[in-house]
């Protein structure tokens, strides 16, 4: 007993003093982090430094005091406290390497590539910096074993419990006060804070939006103002002014989604308007959304980016260059939405500021009068708008989306089941709740008929651009998973993608397309033809050119979809065992390995994306 005492108090002492040269070496993190120029900034990067520090420090500390109680051998005890500090250490330093270079942190699509390819090839380490990086291993081993010899020489001394209290209270002062900045920053918009939420690995963000708004009275419509200073932004976006052309062609561009329309739900049964009108249009049959769910689906509509950048933009109410264009073009805007914009946030993204523009508290409770709202409102709007100005329309429909609402009079597929239980949902309730979705499609259906019908009596169809599609797709177990964001299977982000030109002859591309490709074919309709790389990620739709796969994103998760299997990876560390390779049925595919080596490079300038709009 008093062996393991005196083991605990050396291995203490040695963590206390090793965690010192810890912190500094998480202090790169801070160094690697351009714009950390204002007061509260830096008020809170330092802060959230101490304090996660600590956090990822227990780690350490678990395995170590375990050592004490294990090794009664002073030697092996020394040993083995040195290398797994210096492991943890080393690890650390990787991921500092690897956040410095692509601003993320080691995640499961990292660990791969490396135990694929090998360091060299991820990081692009010279033989020079492995050599330095070796070195460096070697005098952080002599270091610390100088360090935990001299707690050895100590062990007659004892621990000060007062100390150790003192330094747990400040440690639980300083969490609570990194919690609570960030929480309030979130709250009220201060993107000096909020844009630094993703420095440290495993950082956990405290968020109070729903809390406060019930119980505080917190309303969100105040924080909805668009002030972006690029000298001042952690992204850089776009990454060079946009080249606007001298004149532009000044057409109408209607954006119409339709909530979880999946690919197959294009046909003469459940959706014979668009059927039909698809077949006078371009339609994309190999087409997919930038996500599994809304926020990304529509955000890389209107961005032409990945969903994975959704979060720094939400924090930094940066707008899309598609709107900014069409604001400086002199475009009238009209943003009709059966459900609130306030959440899924596109009120502080896509359409930050063009709120005046926005309408979606229609009439009506759910969907099955709301959509109907939606399409008299743009109706009576397109009536009344002023006819000098070309215009910007996006609606978005909601009666396909989970509770799957519509008229009694659209209960064409039956049975249906409307609101299941989701506790025991499975395999066999999937047709009639299938069916649901099916009648809502339907009404859906019709409700987009009434507004092409409009734009036919008015004359409209000469001169614009109708772009009809889903937000994401919804799945009944066909891969083993159920609604949306529960997985990447084709029938989450598999959309239809129906695109009308005036005076263009209908025609069916086969090629692999995404919601990124939209604005780049958007804004080349309207006379821009530079500077696509500089905004976007996506290529005109009509560009049957070799192109990197479709980038799907979630909320902590990505998928790399290509035309013979997806990846899914988690961005987060502590999410790094999710990983895996299936293939087109979405079926694990067996040889990971092979086909990572076989699209080894895409797979990387794919994850070079992912830091392209981050300074």
């Amino acid at each position: 007993m008093k062996l393991i005492k005196e083991n605990l108090r050396t291995v203490y002492r040695f963590l206390s003093w090793s965690f010192l040269l810890y912190l500094i070496l998480n202090y790169l993190y801070v160094l690697y982090t351009p714009g950390i120029d204002t007061i509260a900034s830096i008020g809170f990067v330092h802060l959230s430094l101490f304090a996660n520090t600590i956090m990822l420090y227990i780690i350490p500390i678990s395995g170590l005091f375990l050592f004490a109680f294990i090794f009664r051998n002073r030697t092996a005890l020394q040993w083995m406290s040195v290398v797994f500090l210096t492991l943890f250490f080393a690890f650390t330093f990787v991921d500092i390497t690897i956040y410095r270079l692509y601003k993320f942190h080691f995640n499961g699509m990292v660990w791969k590539l490396l135990t694929v390819r090998g360091t060299g090839d991820t990081l692009h380490l010279s033989l020079m910096t492995l050599i330095v990086y070796f070195i460096g291993v070697l005098c952080l081993i002599f270091l610390l074993h100088k360090i935990f010899i001299r707690m050895v020489k100590k062990k007659e001394q004892k621990v000060s419990i007062k100390r150790f209290i003192l330094g747990f209270v400040i440690f639980l002062l300083v969490l609570a006060s990194d919690k609570f900045i960030y929480a309030y920053s979130n709250l009220y918009s201060n993107r000096s804070v909020t844009r630094f939420g993703n420095v440290y690995p495993m950082y956990q963000k405290l968020t109070i939006k729903s809390f406060a708004e019930k119980y505080l009275g917190y309303d969100p419509s105040q924080q909805l103002t668009f002030s972006y200073e690029k000298s001042t932004s952690g992204l850089k976006y776009p990454i060079e002014p946009v080249v606007r052309p001298d004149s532009i062609n000044d057409m109408n561009i209607i954006w119409i989604a339709i909530d979880s329309w999946r690919y197959d739900m294009l046909n003469p049964e459940v959706s014979p308007n668009l059927y039909t009108f698809a077949q006078r249009s371009h339609r994309f049959t190999n087409h997919y959304s930038g996500g599994n769910g809304s926020r990304f689906g529509v955000f890389s509509m209107f961005y032409s980016l990945y969903g994975y950048y959704w979060h720094p933009f939400l924090n930094e109410r940066i707008r899309p260059v598609f709107i900014n264009e069409l604001k400086e073009n002199g475009y009238d805007f009209q943003v009709l939405s059966s459900t609130s914009l306030y959440n899924p946030e596109f009120r502080s993204t896509c359409f930050i500021d063009i709120q005046e523009y926005i309408q979606d508290s229609l009439d009506g409770v759910y969907a099955d009068t709301k959509d109907i709202s939606l399409t008299k409102n743009f109706i009576s709007w397109l009536e009344s708008r002023d006819q000098d100005k070309p215009f910007f329309s996006f609606l978005f429909y909601d009666a396909p989306h989970m509770y799957y609402r519509y008229p009694k009079e659209y209960e064409i597929y039956t049975p249906s089941l409307r609101t299941p239980n989701y506790v025991t949902l499975g395999v066999t309730d999937s047709t009639a709740v299938r069916h649901a979705y099916m009648n809502a499609i339907r009404f859906d259906d019709d409700e987009v008929a009434k507004v092409l019908e409009i734009l036919k009596d008015k004359n409209l169809m000469d001169n614009t651009i109708i772009v009809i599609t889903g937000d994401h797709g919804e799945e009944f177990y066909e891969s083993g998973n159920f609604g949306h964001t529960s997985a990447f299977s084709k029938q989450q982000t598999k959309v239809p993608m129906i695109m009308y030109v005036p005076d263009a002859l209908p025609k069916v591309f086969n090629h692999l397309t995404s919601h990124l490709d939209l604005v780049p074919t958007m804004l080349s309709y309207l006379g821009y033809s530079d500077s696509v790389s500089t905004y976007s990620q996506g290529k005109n739709l009509f560009d049957t050119t070799s192109r990197l796969p479709i980038v799907a994103a979630a909320w902590d998760k990505s998928a790399i979809i290509g035309d013979d299997a997806t990846i899914i990876f988690s961005y987060e560390m502590y999410n790094m065992a999710a990983f895996e390779v299936r293939d087109s049925e979405y079926k694990l595919l067996e040889d990971e390995n092979q086909y990572i080596e076989n699209n080894y490079e895409k797979i990387l300038n794919v994850l070079k994306g992912f830091e392209k709009f981050i300074r």
